[in-house]
């Protein structure tokens, strides 16, 4: 029972780590882009970005003083995420906007802090935004603030395979883990019987003893 405690806490520390770097890395991007797109005088997509970063670090600060679960924390984060970047491809393109490819992330995140369970929800909510900016394209046209061209465009498909090479990571140290947890689980069962074993032997030895 005590390892199975043990075990419980261990994979809620994971979890809560896991919560904290999405949120802090989260702010972090979002903040980053604001900065860049306000230096680069593309206020709209500044502001959007802005409102992202406030956004995570809010649910992040609520999250943390307890006013709400696990769970809703890592709800809100992602949907405002998946806002957040719609929006963004609302002045950038629309259905041709490097925001919309980063979509895909919100779908990688779901699966690593909600697990399988959650993954057809967040996918089938990345594809209905990414649709959605496709129709609205030809009426938003005259929207658009920038479209990425050159190098940025490469520089944003660089940054999304390694965005998504550190889902891939992290998801694979997880899987480490719990598969730890559950030879850890294995190795005390076996411990346990074989004491067990030796108890029963022991009583069943004593009275042909006397």
């Amino acid at each position: 029972e005590r390892s199975r405690v043990t075990e419980a806490q261990q994979e809620d520390r994971t979890f809560k780590g896991s919560l904290l770097f999405y949120f802090w890395y989260a702010s972090f991007f979002w903040a980053l882009l604001a900065l860049l797109y306000l230096l680069g005088g593309r206020h709209y997509s500044a502001l959007i970005n802005g409102v992202g970063a406030l956004l995570c670090m809010l649910v992040g600060q609520l999250w943390r003083t307890g006013k709400v679960s696990d769970l809703a924390a890592t709800r809100f984060g992602l949907g405002g995420c998946l806002l957040i970047l719609f929006a963004e491809s609302l002045v950038s393109g629309q259905g041709d906007s490097q925001s919309i490819w980063y979509l895909v992330v919100i779908a990688l995140a779901s699966g690593y802090l909600l697990g399988v369970r959650e993954i057809a929800f967040w996918a089938g909510a990345t594809c209905f935004f990414q649709i959605l900016a496709r129709l609205l394209q030809p009426h938003l046209q005259g929207w658009s603030e920038f479209e990425s061209q050159g190098w940025e465009l490469t520089g944003g498909q660089v940054l999304l395979t390694l965005l998504c090479a550190g889902f891939a990571y992290m998801s694979s140290k997880l899987a480490d883990a719990r598969l730890s947890q559950v030879l850890q689980r294995e190795q005390y069962i076996l411990e346990q019987s074989s004491l067990l074993e030796q108890a029963r032997d022991r009583a069943v030895a004593a009275p042909q003893a006397k």
